[in-house]
């Protein structure tokens, strides 16, 4: 099947930044000595190649089938341990925020291509690719977190209900 212009154009910068960040993670796993940093980059490297297989697939002018982003349980893939005591040196901070990042970046342009793509199969799988990346980076943020390596400020009792009151009004 033949598809629009833009989802062709837009799957064609996703397929060169996937090259891109496959190489960044292979670099990762290369200077990274963390076990539990390399699981996560590993399951980073097996969603980025899915996503490249599924769009790959989505291109093949051959191709009349309703192709799926295949069902990755994160949640399971994601369910090991960190460890509680650890040398956590500066080069696994900031990888680990790096891989926070990087994941926020992609579900982001995963959702708005999605929402401008015109094929109901690639804006499907477009929006899956960006659930999955969106879980990925909870995770990630969770521990980032729990190690309070990017503390944010909370805002005052006073201050929310100064919001509440301004636009209470609206309801």
């Amino acid at each position: 099947m033949l598809l629009p212009i833009i989802d062709v154009g837009l799957m064609n910068e996703h397929l060169s930044t996937h090259e891109g960040l496959l190489g960044k993670l292979d670099l990762y796993q290369t200077e990274s000595s963390a076990t539990y940093l390399k699981k996560i980059v590993t399951i980073q490297q097996t969603l980025l190649k899915t996503h490249i297989r599924v769009m790959l697939e989505l291109l093949n002018p051959s191709n009349e089938n309703w192709i799926e982003l295949p069902n990755i349980n994160l949640e399971e893939e994601l369910a090991f341990s960190w460890p509680i005591h650890s040398d956590f040196n500066t080069l696994t901070k900031r990888i680990t925020l790096e891989l926070q990042s990087t994941a926020k970046s992609m579900a982001h342009t995963n959702f708005n291509s999605a929402l401008m793509m015109k094929n109901e199969n690639v804006k499907h799988v477009h929006y899956n690719m960006a659930v999955q990346q969106a879980t990925y980076m909870n995770y990630i943020s969770n521990f980032i977190k729990e190690k309070d390596w990017a503390p944010s400020a909370k805002a005052t009792q006073a201050t929310q209900r100064k919001i509440i009151e301004h636009f209470n009004s609206l309801v």
